[in-house]
């Protein structure tokens, strides 16, 4: 099951918020990859993943060990910056975070034992090259070739998105 709540924060209400999910979903959705992790993550009863849309965050996955409840931390108006260049949208933040919620529904074991230390790492490859790359591939955005290759996260700034709508913030990347 997928729950999504909305924490209203940096001038955007709960119905911006709703609408910057739902642009989120219908061009995440768009690729045959996003399609299955939202199906997945929507129509499993016997896990809960809590997807909170917060402007005032940073775009995170939390699991507590042994649990069937995750939460997931979305920023719809943070860009990523990737080296040596690009910027992913917003909503590729999005589905990266939703990824670590389809690993841990798909594979928990495998995901609490590598979930501390050194091994955290793979879990983030594994994450990069199942889920975000062949979305980011399929929505012609950059893609990381391994995890680290993420420089920082972004406020939309500058006169380049002055008049942007915030819908058009959710999706924007650079080549």
């Amino acid at each position: 099951m997928l729950e999504v709540k909305f924490y209203p924060g940096e001038g955007l209400e709960v119905n911006d918020l709703f609408q910057a999910y739902m642009t989120a979903k219908k061009y995440i959705y768009q690729s045959p990859r996003g399609k299955e992790i939202f199906d997945a993550l929507e129509d499993n009863l016997n896990q809960k993943t809590v997807l909170h849309v917060d402007p005032t965050t940073d775009s995170t996955f939390q699991h507590q060990v042994a649990s069937i409840k995750f939460d997931a931390y979305w920023n719809p108006i943070k860009l990523f910056k990737l080296k040596p260049k690009g910027i992913q949208s917003p909503a590729l933040g999005l589905i990266h975070e939703l990824g670590h919620a389809l690993q841990c529904q798909t594979k928990l074991a495998w995901y609490e034992e590598r979930s501390t230390g050194e091994r955290y790492l793979e879990i983030e490859e594994d994450n990069v090259a199942t889920n975000e790359t062949p979305i980011a591939i399929h929505k012609n955005e950059p893609v990381r070739i391994q995890y680290r290759d993420f420089i920082g996260a972004n406020w939309f700034t500058g006169r380049a998105f002055t008049g942007m709508s915030l819908q058009q913030k959710v999706i924007y990347s650079q080549k």
